[in-house]
């Protein structure tokens, strides 16, 4: 069975969305986020938009194209097995969050690409 969360898709596929779908797809997400923000941190100066903060933006929006419908079906079409699948990501993008923020690696070469980008030559 296909996952529609982990599908291409210009809108999302709402009425295919089953609470199942939800935890592996979330999971998935996180899991390729973090192999982004290593990727990049590995990837070595000098640090530009195009290989550092392109991919993690691109990263993020990924997690966010998988985690908004599920969000906003959480909001409208509530049921018990949809807000547990719900509730069991809160605590998996709570983690990812904290561990994005406070990646050492992460944000300095983040610091390091604004400054570059903001003084002039």
């Amino acid at each position: 069975m296909t996952n529609p969360l982990l599908t291409s898709f210009s809108l999302p596929p709402f009425s295919a969305i089953k609470p199942e779908h939800v935890v592996p797809a979330v999971t998935k997400a996180l899991a390729d986020c973090r192999t982004t923000v290593e990727g990049v941190v590995a990837h070595g100066a000098p640090y530009t938009w195009e290989n550092l903060c392109q991919p993690l933006a691109e990263a993020d929006d990924a997690l966010g194209r998988i985690f908004s419908p599920v969000s906003h079906l959480n909001s409208v079409k509530n049921s018990p097995e949809l807000r547990e699948a719900y509730e069991q990501t809160l605590p998996l993008l709570s983690e990812y969050s904290t561990w994005v923020g406070q990646h050492e690696g992460c944000t300095t070469r983040i610091a390091t690409c604004a400054t570059a980008i903001i003084t002039p030559r």
